[in-house]
């Protein structure tokens, strides 16, 4: 019976490492890309990026204006807070609450340079009114607030998260991603395949053993 206990616990830690390698991915895709010009003599591109995040569906956009990352499966890690990234998130919360909460070229293009330019503290204000994007950025970027509450900040940290991106190639050396600002609430993750297994097995083994006793 030792042998069996042994045995079975072997196999329940092999399965909870299954199930952690499958909370571990990302799925990044994007749909339409505007690139404009920016102050700063930059010519980059814009979007909104749509995710699934360990079987969550959510969206989010660019605060890493120098790396690139194309459509596909990554693994990821959080990042910590910083003041520059609550204030990307404020912009978020305020502008695109909720997924296709802006569509066009004006408020892909003046959201994401007021994140780049909070986060950066640099200028990335359009340089062309294209559509009125400059307008746009200029009344967004102008309204982010010099100091938030403490009910701000925290509702801020649990409904969003700074995402980074990454892939480890076959000699293991990582290669970091453009990271990300995505709507992400601090809910239980689902719990995986393999999890449920273990429980269903567990609950089995005190089934069987109670029949013994009995």
């Amino acid at each position: 019976m030792r042998l069996k206990l042994i045995c079975f616990m072997m196999i329940a830690a092999m399965l909870l490492g299954i199930g952690s390698a499958w909370a571990s991915v990302v799925n990044v895709d994007y749909g339409t890309t505007y690139s404009y010009w920016a102050s700063n003599g930059q010519y980059l591109p814009t979007t909104q990026f749509s995710l699934d995040i360990d079987g969550f569906s959510t969206y989010g956009f660019c605060v890493d204006p120098i790396s690139s990352i194309g459509k596909g499966n990554y693994s990821y890690s959080f990042l910590s807070w910083t003041p520059e990234f609550l204030q990307a998130a404020w912009l978020m919360d305020n502008y695109a609450r909720f997924e296709g909460a802006i569509n066009t070229r004006s408020e892909t293009v003046g959201l994401q340079a007021s994140i780049w330019s909070a986060v950066t503290n640099l200028n990335y204000k359009p340089v062309f009114n294209t559509r009125g994007q400059r307008s746009t950025y200029e009344s967004w970027f102008g309204s982010i607030l010099d100091s938030l509450d403490d009910q701000t900040l925290a509702n801020l940290q649990s409904e969003y998260k700074i995402l980074l991106p990454f892939l480890t190639t076959a000699s293991g050396k990582v290669l970091n991603k453009q990271a990300l600002i995505v709507k992400y609430h601090s809910s239980p993750v689902p719990i995986p395949g393999a999890a449920l297994l273990l429980g269903s097995a567990l609950i089995g083994m005190v089934g069987v053993r109670k029949k013994f006793m009995a």
